[in-house]
């Protein structure tokens, strides 16, 4: 420990050297200059400041915190009646007793003063860390939801804005309505002027949007040159004039980003939102299929038109659920042939898009899939409600939902169902990526009591790897490998093999496209306890469930 003594007596100074064991342990100054001149070429632990001159005891302190910050500065006070500011007025340490009868009592007091400076200034570095990682933190959570070019709201901050005014309209009882923004070939700027002066474009186009919303309007960037406004506490009426009004913001005036002006057109499609709506995927196909009527996208007039209009109306059916409707096929146990649960299936309106693979697949190639999945899985679960205590509800939904849906809005869905077996199933078939991705929600669900069915297993390789992967507590045979087992020995080997891996894993089996006895019959043989097929029912109506919402379509 190397101390400053200040203008202190010589006595002390003895005393403190006679008590440290070291002749260099205590530097003595007879002046102020020679004080100032110390501390500035020395590792000082502690200072000791002058209390009987008031002035020279600021100056010095000022002087010690500047070139010697973490040395522990002290008053010394011959006597208590001494002039000097109290300590914490000057930013000191604390008060050595000069007058202290005992050397190694005033040593002790100088490390507990230098321990207690050490301290304060940790605690101190500790707060401006806590307050910059804050800082920090508040920044990155912005960014967060927060579209880099344009600073408007990006998809996550789309999402959590959603959630937020569909709870306030259902409890409110309000509406809230959103308009989809599309650029029109706003393409052709960027390759025209460069992708530099695209953007100063797009920032400019955002700001003039920004200024035609009112205070509570909400707008973010989907991506591209594609951006989504909420409008709460709004009717559709309104809504369309709020949309003119953007639409007009940014048409009137072309945007100068160079020498030669730049005008860009905007098509704006309005919609409601239903309130049962969960999240962004959920909407988009509503905005996305008012967008394209708006501009046309489904044909022109007089040219096939409509065609067109019936496709429009056909998918506003899908993505509202007002075009669905529920069937159950019969899950049997082999040993008895009773029922002991049902599979709920979806289907379409009677006609060309009534079997769910042509739906789908309508659904998929418009962009609209989760949201349809979302609809037959409601309206499969409100099925559910109807049938009988005890009985098993399988359910279907995609991979690609289970994703994009928060695991919270997965599990007010499911819970609302009251049976307490319930199974989701997956089919396999459907698989885009690593299955592992879905453990973690998977997880959440079990938690929940639900339990995994994995469909179409026996169809290939990869169908084993997710059993491998998930442990689905149910697995159900694909059709191609029992239709014909009775007749064919190469399936009664492969599903042997099939059953001795599941048996390892625990997992229940349950056959699918059972269409004749001898099949059945050799299921029984392998020990196989339930299946559904044709020779017990096709998927029949269980019961009428009111659709999700109506057709408003004319």
């Amino acid at each position: 420990m190397k101390i400053l003594a200040a203008a202190a007596a010589p006595e002390l100074v003895e005393r403190l050297r006679a008590a440290l064991g070291a002749e260099d342990a205590v530097l003595p100054s007879d002046s102020i200059e020679q004080a100032e001149q110390l501390l500035g070429g020395n590792d000082i632990d502690v200072v000791l400041l002058p209390g009987a001159d008031p002035g020279a005891l600021l100056h010095l302190a000022a002087l010690a915190r500047e070139r010697a910050p973490r040395a522990a500065c002290l008053v010394v006070r011959e006597r208590s009646s001494d002039g000097a500011p109290a300590p914490e007025q000057a930013g000191l340490d604390g008060v050595l007793a000069a007058g202290e009868p005992s050397a190694a009592a005033l040593v002790e007091r100088l490390r507990r003063a230098v321990a207690e400076r050490a301290l304060r200034l940790a605690e101190e570095r500790t707060q401006r860390l806590c307050s910059a990682l804050a800082t920090a933190q508040e920044t990155l959570g912005r960014l967060a939801i927060l579209d880099p070019l344009t600073e408007v709201l990006n998809r996550r901050g789309l999402e959590n804005a959603l959630e937020r005014e569909l709870e306030e309209a259902r409890r409110s009882g309000s509406g809230v309505a959103a308009c989809m923004v599309d650029c029109v070939r706003f393409k052709r700027v960027n390759e025209a002027l460069g992708h530099a002066v695209g953007d100063i474009a797009m920032r400019r186009v955002v700001q003039r949007m920004a200024g035609a919303l009112r205070k509570t309007d909400i707008l973010g960037r989907l991506a591209g040159d594609k951006f989504l406004i909420l409008l709460p506490h709004t009717r559709l009426a309104e809504a369309v004039l709020v949309a003119e009004r953007v639409r007009l913001a940014v048409a009137a005036t072309p945007v100068i980003v160079s020498p030669e002006p730049v005008t860009v057109e905007l098509n704006v499609g309005t919609t409601a939102l239903p309130w049962e709506a969960s999240n962004l995927d959920e909407i988009l196909p509503l905005v996305r299929i008012a967008l394209a009527e708006q501009a046309g996208a489904f044909g022109r007039a007089g040219e096939g038109g409509e065609d067109d209009r019936d496709l429009a109306r056909l998918l506003r059916q899908l993505v509202s659920g007002s075009g669905l409707r529920a069937v159950g096929q019969p899950i049997v146990r082999l040993s008895d042939e009773r029922t002991v649960g049902y599979e709920l299936l979806s289907r379409g309106r009677e006609g060309l898009f009534e079997a769910p693979v042509q739906f789908l697949r309508l659904a998929r190639d418009q962009g609209i899939l989760t949201a349809v999945d979302l609809q037959c899985l409601k309206i499969c679960l409100r099925l559910a409600a109807t049938l009988p205590a005890g009985m098993q509800v399988h359910v279907n939904i995609f991979p690609s939902t289970l994703l994009d849906v928060s695991v919270d809005e997965l599990l007010r869905l499911l819970g609302g169902c009251k049976h307490a077996d319930l199974c989701l199933e997956l089919s396999e078939e459907q698989f885009v990526g690593d299955p592992r991705e879905l453990l973690d929600r998977l997880a959440a669900l079990r938690k929940a009591g639900i339990r995994l069915g994995i469909d179409d297993v026996g169809r290939g390789r990869g169908t084993l790897d997710s059993v491998i992967l998930l442990e689905p507590e149910i697995v159900k045979i694909d059709r191609e490998l029992i239709n014909g087992i009775s007749c064919d020995v190469r399936k009664e080997r492969l599903l042997r093999r099939l059953l001795a891996l599941t048996a390892v894993l625990g997992c229940e089996i349950i056959a699918e496209g059972v269409e004749v006895a001898e099949d059945a019959a050799v299921l029984r043989e392998l020990g196989v306890e339930r299946a559904q097929g044709y020779l017990w029912s096709k998927p029949i109506r269980l019961g009428e469930v009111a659709p999700a919402a109506a057709d408003t379509e004319p």
